[in-house]
């Protein structure tokens, strides 16, 4: 890292909890001048100019709504909605992203991905297979939940093109549900958070590689042609050191 100013924590329940060692820090560190922040609640009636907003296939969009924003897979096989902050990101500076999904009632045929990554245009995301693994990114660190594989959330790396996976068999994505999902990148190492839990960790500098620009993101794909599938983005925040 750059500076000597830590990478947050994820903030998840802490503003209920407030006994968690350095919650104070990490509560208040987005209205700190130490910090830069990208927070987008979806609030107004079209998307932020700044998302990088990526779509592939028939009907894919990403649309405001009272909820967030909400990304459309579209009617296409493979159909892909994607919602990216840009390349501002990287692991040598550190960086935590966190943001709050809601899956839709029909959770079959379809993939989501969310953390950091190279690339805001892989139409299939940065996980190519979840449960090979292999990835599509040279770089990145994100949750991955696909039923083309199995049921269930997994954590997938990559640092120069080099993979590296946890499956994560607590957390099975339920119908109509939320979550408070978090990654966090610190030099070339990544964790992952679920609902305020580390649920994942690729350390010993084999997580991501920290030189390289990311952006962090989130993704819905249709794994059938006429299933379009539709993911709340409720919030979505990243804090970084400024320098």
């Amino acid at each position: 890292m750059s500076t000597s100013v830590p990478v947050p924590q994820p903030t998840d329940l802490h503003i209920v909890r407030g006994t968690h060692d350095g919650w104070r820090r990490d509560l208040l560190a987005e209205n700190s001048i130490e910090y830069r922040v990208w927070r987008d609640d979806g609030g107004g009636d079209t998307v932020k100019d700044e998302v990088v907003a990526t779509t592939n296939g028939t009907a894919a969009a990403l649309t405001a709504a009272a909820t967030g924003i909400s990304l459309v897979s579209g009617t296409s096989d493979n159909g892909t909605a994607q919602y990216h902050t840009g390349l501002g990101y990287s692991g040598d500076v550190g960086a935590l992203m966190e943001c709050v999904i809601t899956l839709p009632a029909t959770i079959t045929t379809m993939k989501v991905e969310v953390g950091f990554t190279d690339a805001t245009n892989d139409n299939g995301g940065a996980v190519l297979v979840k449960a090979t693994p292999t990835a599509t990114a040279d770089d990145h660190a994100s949750f991955v939940w696909d039923t083309d594989d199995d049921g269930e959330w997994g954590f997938h790396s990559a640092k120069a093109t080099t993979v590296q996976s946890e499956a994560l068999t607590k957390f099975t994505p339920a119908a109509s549900t939320s979550y408070r999902m978090g990654v966090r990148i610190d030099g070339d190492n990544a964790t992952g958070y679920i609902n305020g839990e580390e649920v994942a960790s690729i350390g010993g500098g084999l997580g991501i590689e920290g030189a390289t620009a990311v952006s962090a993101y989130a993704l819905v794909i249709a794994r059938a042609g006429s299933a379009s599938r539709t993911v709340a983005l409720n919030n979505f925040r990243v804090i970084a050191p400024a320098y």
